[in-house]
């Protein structure tokens, strides 16, 4: 005979929701979670095993971060995520680096691509030393 229990869940909506400022401009910005817990006997312990793990995540102010990771490892499980094989990251790394002109992006750190094409930058033994020579 089921129990009382069995036939409930709970529900949780965890809800983003900000202004981005992007210089002059201010862009909405939303993200949301939802998750839907059963509350059966059978899947008691889990469910207040994940409760468990949202609670401290609250208290430890990292939610946002529990949220992405959450969707994240569900993306993994449903095989929407998968890891990249090497000739694909290969393909990847090198058509960016394959570009006629150097790019350099500062955020928080320097991010460096260098053309292909200059064999002794590209020899050089800091990404450093290879700036200081092609900014001569």
């Amino acid at each position: 005979m089921p129990h009382i229990q069995d036939l409930m869940t709970i529900s949780l909506s965890i809800d983003l929701n900000g202004i981005i400022k992007d210089g002059e401009n201010e862009l909405q910005h939303h993200e949301g979670h939802e998750e839907t817990f059963s509350c059966g006997l059978e899947d008691a312990e889990s469910t207040a095993d994940l409760i468990r793990e949202i609670a401290d995540a609250i208290e430890e102010g990292r939610l946002y971060g529990w949220m992405m990771q959450d969707q994240a490892d569900s993306m993994v499980k449903a095989g929407d995520l998968r890891e990249e094989t090497q000739s694909e990251l290969f393909d990847r790394v090198s058509g960016a680096y394959t570009e006629q002109s150097l790019s350099v992006e500062k955020i928080g750190t320097s991010i460096v691509a260098i053309d292909a094409s200059d064999e002794a930058a590209s020899q050089r033994d800091n990404a450093n030393q290879a700036l200081g020579d092609i900014a001569e």
